[in-house]
């Protein structure tokens, strides 16, 4: 072991405490850079000693799905990019917490803290959802797949405003795109440990390395054993991201991302509020029903990309991406219906009604890309691809109601009772879904001038979307086309 890091670190739980970080850095693998300074000095030396041309490698160009070559200050869009050193810095381990470090966006609902919302300029999207951003330009907003952990994430890219369209996204507000952490070709890694108030244990680890000249790897995964200061309330996920990247020769590549995760929290829609009286409000009290468990998240995500080089800057880009994600559990929740809550009559007795969730979801996209430049009286930066998905989405929806004026399975908000007898329920929705989606898109990035660039693009979209319930045997159906252009213009008033 090389280095130890131990220090003091703000792990603030629901904003309100100060906790206790530890963490070990690895730097004990062949090869690390911590280990090998003196070799490189020495190296360095001899070369120098001999007259030898040092080798130096620089990044000209950078390519991106639905950017193809064109750099992000190049867009007529507003932009923000949150990296991985601010994430570290701020001791931030789950997606939903990042979204406050990016202005325009505020938190939406989480379906009782089981998923990620967000909405983008006020524009929200599906509210009873998850929100809908990507992943290395492939939709992850599809499907159940829990709280996104940081561990694997390099950048996000907050892109706002309608010029999302681009991306196959509907919402006018923007588009969140997540950049996954890639294999490299020397060795690098870490493992930290930290605890912090409320029982909250975590263990993250990131490694990645060489297996040879053509092939490299990258690992990296965390597990959290979390407590709260809400009453009854205890958490765990896993998370675990292998991928891999394949120099087939020297103009091709082939990459793989797998992503698997596993979390257990209980449903809790929080604590009630009696006209605005928000000091009277114990946020310790858990209005559900611990035999109820937790709700059970499990998903896994498959990404599969090659990229080629054409020739006189031009890059062919193909990808596979699948999801296959679930939710299911029991919950005790408040009865929102005010004929049904008792609450608004005595001001103590919360009625609560049951349910029982199972959803299933199955994502497959794909998508196919032509970018590079040409010039014709000035340098255009093309971009030409199609893409599509099928979508499928099996929800079966268990409940139990009380009637007005009955106090059976409510709950004291002052002194709560809990191991209530669970009343039977009956199912409410057994619902089937599929959609399926293409889309056509162009853009042109025309370099006017050292300082002016203007852009023009359009998608064209061809939507199906059919759902058949099994409770009513009814099916609905519909289909669109949406063409949405788009223009811009950018002024760099200082040449960087």
């Amino acid at each position: 072991m090389k280095t130890l890091i131990a220090s003091w670190r703000d792990h603030t739980l629901y904003g309100q405490f100060t906790a206790l970080s530890s963490a070990l850095l690895l730097c004990c693998w062949p090869g690390c850079s911590a280990a090998n300074t003196t070799e490189d000095k020495n190296a360095a030396t001899a070369d120098t000693s001999q007259s030898r041309e040092i080798e130096r490698i620089s990044v000209v160009s950078q390519r991106m799905p639905f950017r193809g070559d064109v750099p992000l200050s190049a867009l007529p869009q507003a932009i923000n990019v949150i990296t991985s050193d601010t994430l570290n810095d701020q001791g931030l381990s789950d997606f939903q917490n990042t979204i406050d470090l990016a202005s325009g966006i505020s938190r939406q609902n989480t379906l009782g803290g089981l998923w990620d919302s967000f909405a983008i300029r006020g524009f929200a999207g599906d509210e009873n959802l998850p929100g809908g951003y990507l992943i290395n330009g492939y939709s992850a907003g599809r499907g159940y797949s829990g709280k996104r952990d940081t561990v694997n994430i390099q950048s996000i890219e907050v892109l706002k405003g309608p010029g999302s369209a681009l991306y196959g996204r509907s919402e006018p507000g923007g588009t969140i795109n997540i950049i996954t952490k890639k294999p490299q070709f020397s060795p690098a890694g870490y493992v930290q440990l930290s605890a912090a108030s409320y029982d909250h244990y975590r263990a993250e680890a990131d490694y990645t390395n060489a297996i040879n000249e053509q092939l490299a790897f990258r690992v990296n995964g965390a597990y959290e054993d979390n407590g709260s200061f809400r009453d009854t309330i205890h958490s765990k996920k896993w998370f675990f991201s292998p991928s891999v990247d394949y120099l087939i020769n020297d103009r091709s590549k082939l990459s793989y991302e797998l992503e698997l995760l596993d979390q257990k929290i209980p449903f809790d829609r929080g604590v009630v509020i009696q006209d605005n009286h928000f000091k009277r409000a114990n946020i310790q009290r858990f209005y559900g029903e611990p035999a109820d468990g937790p709700m059970h998240v499990q998903a896994s995500g498959h990404q599969l990309t090659l990229t080629h080089e054409l020739g006189y800057s031009w890059q062919l880009l193909a990808g596979l991406g699948f999801r296959d994600s679930s939710l299911e559990g029991y919950s005790s929740e408040a009865e929102l219906s005010s004929a049904r809550q008792l609450l608004y009559l005595d001001g103590t007795t919360l009625s609560r009604q049951r349910r029982w969730r199972d959803y299933d979801a199955q994502d497959l996209s794909a998508k196919l890309e032509v970018s590079g430049a040409l010039q014709a009286l000035v340098t255009h930066h093309i971009l030409l691809g199609v893409d599509g998905y099928h979508y499928q989405l099996d929800s079966l929806l268990k409940r139990w109601r009380v009637t007005p004026g009955d106090n059976r399975y409510s709950i004291n908000i002052e002194h709560p009772r809990y191991g209530q007898t669970a009343p039977a329920l009956s199912i409410t929705n057994d619902d089937h879904e599929k959609q399926r989606a293409t889309g056509i898109y162009l853009q042109d990035q025309l370099d006017l001038s050292a300082r002016w660039k203007a852009l023009l693009g359009m998608r064209f979209d061809h939507f199906e979307q059919r759902i058949n319930s099994s409770l009513t045997d009814l099916s609905t159906h519909q289909t669109q086309n949406t063409l949405n252009p788009r223009a811009g213009l950018v002024f760099k008033p200082m040449l960087t």
